[in-house]
């Protein structure tokens, strides 16, 4: 029985990934088609198709289903041809959204895109209700063992690009829609093949989102085994600009991982429990400075971070010792006794030096308390 178990598993998780490559599929085909019929089958000129069969290639789409789409582009083929359609709106909370479709009915489109919009609390606006809040721009992505830092940023630079960005494991090209294939092709020319490139709505104002753990690594609690630094480290997520995620069990500090296709429960029993300082730390996430202030971070020795948010003469201090030690630091705020918003416990700045126990602290340096 476990042997048929565990093949009736592999059927399961293989047929969801044979679904998930169809629908990718079947998505690139139709960008081809729209790409030939609006430019032509010749992707020399027709910067559209060859960013979509750059996609092709990337997703190892079959070579027969690419000709038949440019083939359907063209007007070679039979077949229902592909309209592309853009809806604006507004999901939960207000947030923008921009909808762009490739569909073969109109009116089938627009049903579905708004029952997805309605039945998600949010709903479909009229045309430039939100687009004057984005701008296209080109991004193009390059792994870092592609070329060193100087090289890529010389090369994107001089063919056009706007800017040049270094994160953890790659570098991302931002261009204007017309400076797009050039920089492409420069990058090309000098033998940097880029990871991933598109032309995409992008908005003027965004909210990062920010996690501790993901599907892709493992558990915080598993890599931090110090309590007191686990929770500094979730203070400091908590600290940051932009909106925090909770994976599932990390509210009793899981150490496995998840089942990304069977059901995994949150064991309350097991763990230690820390939902009262994800709730917390929530709380005060809510005050205004977060959402309109000024940042600052600084790194301290031994592995300190002290990180402020202030406008209009308000702060709001944050120390987080990321290996949980206590420490004797000097700050820039006025001596008194102030309340930890984390535990409720008095913390006191004299001749400006603070002494912590290696728990996580918040302050209000506005509030001072007598």
């Amino acid at each position: 029985m476990s042997g048929h178990s565990k093949w009736e598993n592999i059927k399961r998780k293989k047929g969801k990934t044979d679904a998930i490559r169809a629908r990718i599929t079947t998505k690139i085909s139709k960008e081809i088609t729209i790409a030939a019929r609006m430019g032509g089958g010749d992707p020399v000129g027709n910067m559209r198709l060859k960013l979509a069969l750059t996609k092709a290639k990337q997703n190892n789409v079959p070579k027969e289903n690419i000709q038949r789409a440019i083939a359907k582009g063209v007007g070679a083929a039979s077949g229902a041809g592909f309209d592309e359609v853009t809806y604006e709106g507004y999901g939960p909370g207000g947030a923008a959204v921009i909808v762009e479709c490739n569909t073969d009915n109109r009116n089938r489109a627009a049903a579905d895109i708004r029952h997805a919009f309605t039945h998600h609390g949010g709903s479909v606006g009229t045309p430039g209700c939100v687009g004057w809040m984005f701008k296209k721009k080109g991004s193009i992505i390059v792994a870092k063992d592609a070329a060193d830092e100087d090289t890529v940023m010389m090369i994107a630079l001089d063919a056009g690009a706007d800017d040049v960005t270094t994160g953890e494991d790659s570098y991302e090209i931002t261009t204007s829609p017309e400076n797009f294939l050039t920089v492409s092709e420069a990058l090309e020319k000098e033998g940097i093949e880029a990871e991933a490139s598109e032309l995409a709505m992008v908005p003027d104002n965004y909210v990062k989102l920010r996690f501790l753990e993901n599907h892709d690594n493992a558990r915080a609690r598993f890599l931090i085994s110090d309590e007191l630094s686990l929770q500094n480290w979730t203070a400091f997520l908590f600290f940051q600009k932009g909106m925090t995620l909770i994976y599932a069990g990390q509210e009793v500090e899981a150490t496995h991982l998840p089942s990304l296709f069977e059901k995994d429960t949150v064991m309350w029993q097991t763990g230690a429990d820390i939902s009262w300082l994800l709730a917390r730390l929530s709380q005060i996430k809510k005050a205004p400075l977060f959402a309109d202030s000024r940042y600052e971070l600084t790194a301290m020795p031994h592995d300190i971070m002290l990180a402020s948010h202030y406008k209009d003469g308000q702060q709001m201090l944050g120390v987080f010792s990321l290996r949980g030690k206590s420490s004797l630091l000097q700050l820039n705020a006025p001596d008194g006794f102030y309340q930890n918003l984390i535990n409720d416990q008095k913390v006191e700045i004299h001749a400006g030096m603070l002494s912590t126990d290696g728990h996580p602290i918040i302050i209000n340096v506005s509030r001072k308390e007598m």
